[in-house]
């Protein structure tokens, strides 16, 4: 059975994440999330995560960062960047508190670990305050946006082994953590039959299945008052010939077609035969039959007086 031990259990943050808020805000979350997971949310410290509502923060900051474990410098591209209008870098003013924090922590005797974000370049002792020139000789780890995972996992492996009580925290959390969801197990695949011998028999085989006979046709029932339907006899039975199927012709393809066209022809015949021919016109009545003549004579005259109407 695991046991913390008591210098641990009075630590609320053994693990201490600085960053500059416009520069690495979204770095420090990730990793807060990370190592909250690993280590438990007890044993790592972000600021506007772990001060509590109404408290002073000044001294949540200070008293926590003496008191912890392992501090996390997040550095990015903007780390030594002056604000606004400044020229000065902000880590270089006194009120500063990522100086602050990283200045107080170096005191205490605390680990400082650099953290460069993809491909931030670690400052120079000359970019830095004398407080934290020993901070450019302190060797740091990435966290690159695109190798996330295996950057996370490293630093978490880095933080096991640097101290012995984050890697026991790191155990009882792994043991408190919920088992994954069980894996259902494969199909136990069906025993395979043994082989049939030569001396064994061979299975009799199977009676064929008859087909039952089929019904017999109903007979018709005459109806008093309904006259017999008249069917013809198919031309399918046995015996019978069709136009594709003449016995003299065989299977010659000229005879068949040469049969379907005059077969085609015979019906368009009788078809024509049997169309209902069209009435002839009514014959005109006397009065417009008169009454025509007259309009065309009456039309004749008016162009005889006047030659030019002819003309046009």
């Amino acid at each position: 059975m695991h046991v913390i031990p008591q210098d641990l259990a009075e630590r609320d943050g053994a693990i201490f994440i600085n960053y500059r808020g416009r520069d690495s805000r979204s770095y420090g979350a990730l990793l807060y999330l990370e190592l909250s997971r690993r280590f438990g949310p007890d044993r790592v410290f972000l600021d506007c995560e772990s001060i509590p509502a109404g408290a002073d923060f000044v001294d949540q900051l200070l008293n926590r960062v003496r008191r912890a474990r392992v501090v996390l410098a997040v550095i990015g591209p903007g780390w030594l960047a002056g604000g606004g209008l400044r020229r000065r870098p902000r880590i270089k003013e006194s009120t500063d508190w990522t100086r602050r924090e990283l200045a107080e922590a170096m005191l205490a005797g605390v680990r400082v670990i650099p953290v460069l974000t993809d491909d931030t370049d670690m400052p120079t002792d000359r970019q830095l305050p004398a407080c934290l020139a020993a901070l450019s000789r302190c060797q740091y780890r990435r966290l690159r946006c695109r190798e996330a995972a295996a950057d996370l996992d490293r630093i978490v492996a880095d933080l096991i082994a640097a101290d012995p009580t984050l890697a026991l925290a790191a155990a009882v959390t792994h043991r408190r953590r919920p088992p994954d969801p069980a894996v259902p197990p494969a199909p136990t695949p069906a025993p395979l039959l043994p082989a049939p011998s030569a001396s064994a028999p061979a299975p009799a085989a199977a009676p064929p299945i008859t087909p039952p006979p089929a019904p017999a046709p109903a007979a018709a029932v005459p109806v008093p008052g309904v006259p017999p339907k008249i069917t013809r006899p198919s031309t399918a039975l046995a015996g019978a010939t069709t136009p594709d199927s003449d016995p003299a012709d065989g299977h010659n393809p000229a005879a068949i077609l040469a049969r379907r066209l005059a077969i085609a022809a015979a019906r368009a015949a009788r078809a024509a035969q049997q169309a209902p021919r069209p009435a002839p016109d009514p014959p005109r009545p006397p009065h417009m039959t008169l009454y025509r003549s007259l309009v065309a004579g009456r039309r004749r005259c008016w162009q005889l007086e006047d030659p030019r109407r002819l003309e046009a």
